[in-house]
């Protein structure tokens, strides 16, 4: 199914439509594990505000991709384990409604990843067209 998640490199984007709920909890226990319900996201502001609640950004997040970059290179507020996985259910419905938002979302993330390749800490994100109530 999935390996090797603890590599940090750029093979760190992802799209399932296996139920990874289970398979990641049991086998990356040791990294942060966060999941975002796509059901309402519809433009920019909605991603900014899912990503911010899922990953209890600080009230100085701007909301717009230069703040989502810059919080997530930071993550003091977080307690990081030894990696990071955001999981997007329903994510369909993602690329359906605004993927310009999906794809600006990916860019970000790769910025990231290169971010924190350098201080050896996995990210991964995870389009997955699974839905809550079927995890």
């Amino acid at each position: 199914m999935i390996n090797k998640l603890e590599k940090y490199l750029y093979d760190c984007i992802h799209f399932t439509t296996d139920n990874i709920n289970n398979y990641l909890k049991e086998n990356y226990n040791n990294f942060n594990i966060l999941i975002i319900d796509n059901n309402s996201i519809e433009n920019d502001k909605d991603l900014f505000n899912s990503i911010a609640n899922v990953m209890k950004f600080p009230d100085y997040f701007g909301k717009n991709w230069d703040a989502l970059d810059e919080c997530l290179r930071d993550l003091d507020w977080l307690e990081l384990k030894e990696g990071l996985i955001l999981v997007i259910l329903n994510s369909k419905k993602i690329w359906q409604r605004c993927p310009m938002t999906a794809g600006k979302l990916i860019e970000s993330w790769l910025t990231v990843v290169d971010y924190w390749s350098k201080e050896k800490v996995p990210f991964h994100l995870f389009f997955s067209e699974m839905e809550i109530d079927k995890l």
